[in-house]
């Protein structure tokens, strides 16, 4: 048997590039559950232009999560405030209802905890215009 040190070489680089290959292999697969709770659509839709107020505000995450705070802010007045508590969560979609809401434009800004332990935030917005079809 003929051993040299191109052959431990080549030996040596063909393992390294294995162990890579299952590793990056193994992290993409464990990828999902190393991943953080987001928001997959909101409703009303971010820039959505409604006709009439919406009742409830819907916001559907990838996993299941819990709501932490919700506000609404509305283009000429202070921010209000939605009681959370009355949240509705189903297989990751959470739905709470609103206060009536006037004609005018609205940014929604939330903050939800998911299952990892990891906070999540975000914001959308919407206009209520009596005179859109």
């Amino acid at each position: 048997m003929n051993i040299n040190a191109t052959n431990i070489i080549g030996t040596g680089l063909l393992r390294s590039f294995v162990m890579l290959t299952v590793v990056c292999s193994a992290l993409l697969v464990c990828g999902q559950a190393w991943g953080h709770a987001s928001a997959n659509r909101t409703s009303p839709n971010n820039g959505d232009v409604l006709s009439q107020p919406p009742k409830e505000i819907s916001i559907q995450f990838n996993e299941p999560a819990r709501l932490l705070s919700l506000s609404i802010q509305g283009a000429d007045e202070a921010p209000i405030a939605v009681n959370i508590s009355a949240a509705k969560s189903i297989d990751g979609l959470t739905s709470i209802a609103i206060p009536s809401l006037k004609p005018q434009h609205y940014s929604v800004t939330w903050r939800a905890l998911g299952l990892d332990g990891h906070a999540t935030s975000g914001q959308f917005s919407f206009v209520i215009d009596p005179k859109e079809n």
